[in-house]
Order: structure tokens, then C-alpha cells, then sequence
């Protein structure tokens, strides 16, 4: 992703209410998420916030090992 892009791209980011889905094999999950912040420039990542025992979060745990 160029600079440029990338800039425009972690500037959408505003403060409100979000939609995080998960796909793990057959198992989808979707949350609502208040806690989005831009955690790196370089590289683009994000940081979430996510309840421990929600299942979305077992998804993205899952997904990432």
C-alpha cells in the first residue's frame, strides 16, 4: 500500500460505533465495537478492543493461531 493511500486510509477512522466480522472456516461472527484505534503507520494496523468470552473474539483467536 503507498503512503498516500495508507494516510487517507487511517484518517477514516473516527470515533462511533463499528461492525468487526470473523470467518473460521464455517463459523462467521460479527460484534459491535466502540474501541478502534489506529495502533501503527508503518506497518497499517489497527487496535480492537474485544470481550474475552464473546464468540467473535474466539473466532479471531482461533484465526489468528
Amino acid at each position: 500500500m503507498d503512503d498516500d493511500k495508507r494516510k487517507e486510509v487511517l484518517r477514516m477512522i473516527s470515533y462511533g460505533v463499528y461492525v468487526l466480522t470473523s470467518k473460521n472456516g464455517h463459523d462467521y461472527g460479527s460484534a459491535t465495537v466502540t474501541w478502534v484505534s489506529q495502533a501503527s503507520f508503518n506497518p497499517p494496523m489497527i487496535s480492537v478492543c474485544l470481550k474475552k468470552n464473546s464468540g467473535v473474539y474466539l473466532l479471531v483467536k482461533e484465526r489468528m493461531e
